[in-house]
């Protein structure tokens, strides 16, 4: 749940495009007193959205648009999705896996900087052989404008 641990580490509200299968009952938990919820009901507590990670739509990248430009933070996996925590390619400066292009069109239309941000989690197993989460790390590093023909606003 990478866009609930970066909305609670970041001084300012991070609206999220999240896999859309959050919203689906795979992703449900039952919540005593509340009932059954899926993690996509309560991504939607921090301001995060839907998408079809394999068939992007149009309405969901002009979502992400209207948000930054309502100066609002977007957060988006560029790579859509998380790597395991022998791989932290983000924070070790490594490579990073194939590359969507929502993060880089909405950062040259809208001439905002880029805010890399890594998530490591730390898991072990537990008597039952369940993880459980020990420790998560969210590591924000300084935006990077991107290259572009635009003046700078």
């Amino acid at each position: 749940m990478d866009p609930i641990e970066i909305a609670v580490a970041f001084p300012r509200p991070v609206f999220f495009m999240a896999k859309q299968e959050l919203w689906t009952p795979e992703y449900a938990v039952d919540i005593p007193l509340i009932g059954e919820i899926t993690a996509g009901e309560i991504a939607d507590f921090f301001g995060a959205f839907p998408v079809d990670r394999k068939n992007p739509s149009h309405t969901t990248l002009q979502h992400a648009d209207k948000l930054v430009k309502a100066g609002k933070l977007v957060g988006l996996l560029p790579d859509g999705s998380r790597y395991e925590d022998e791989e932290l390619k983000i924070l070790r400066g490594n490579e990073l896996g194939f590359l969507h292009a929502g993060i880089g069109m909405l950062a040259v239309a809208n001439n905002v900087p880029v805010i890399p941000v890594g998530v490591s989690v730390r898991r072990e197993s537990n008597k039952k052989g369940k993880n459980k989460i020990k420790k998560v790390a969210v590591v924000i590093k300084e935006g990077i404008m991107p290259e572009t023909d635009r003046p700078k606003k």
